[in-house]
């Protein structure tokens, strides 16, 4: 929740320190991957996000919302996908 709000004020570093604190945590969890993701892709770490956004994806995290993000971060990339 934290870290959600930190993304929400546009102090995505903070954000993902504060994701990244409780990796352990999040390993199996598709909206912390997801919310991982989201602030590697606004801090302009666009590669790393999409290894995140996959696993959120993988998942099942976050339904819809990680699918639009894994698909705005590689469409930055120039990955084509066909899903």
């Amino acid at each position: 929740i934290y870290a959600r709000a930190l993304n929400n004020l546009d102090r995505e570093e903070e954000g993902l320190a504060a994701l990244l604190s409780v990796r352990d945590e999040g390993e199996n969890d598709g909206l912390w991957h997801y919310r991982v993701a989201y602030s590697l892709y606004y801090t302009d770490r666009a590669e790393e996000a999409l290894v995140y956004a996959t696993r959120a994806h993988e998942l099942g995290g976050y339904d819809w919302r990680t699918y639009g993000l894994k698909q705005i971060i590689e469409s930055s990339l120039g990955i084509e996908t066909d899903e």
